[in-house]
């Protein structure tokens, strides 16, 4: 037997807009100037550095998650519709 898969459009779209929001607040290039050259300095340029590719990272996964969701809910009202046509013409074939 399959399984009914609910799929609420208002909550989706709810938590893509949160993910738009989360996606604005991640941080900007900011590398930072470094005044000295001793290891403190390069290990501190090390991690600015780690910590933008996480940004990145963390940037690529908000937009790929937001695309994904954007897509199931696109993917859901076109079946919803496509589906809601099929039974008004079956309405109208059968006369109810």
């Amino acid at each position: 037997m399959a399984e009914r898969i609910v799929i609420d459009t208002d909550v989706l779209a709810s938590e893509i807009s949160t993910l738009g929001s989360v996606r604005s607040m991640t941080v900007t290039d900011q590398t930072p100037t470094m005044s000295s050259q001793g290891q403190t300095a390069r290990v501190a340029a090390g991690l600015a550095a780690l910590f933008m590719d996480l940004d990145a990272a963390l940037n690529s996964l908000i937009d790929n998650t937001s695309a994904f969701l954007t897509n199931v809910m696109d993917g859901f009202v076109d079946a919803d519709e496509t589906a809601a046509a099929v039974v008004a013409q079956l309405d109208q074939e059968v006369g109810l």
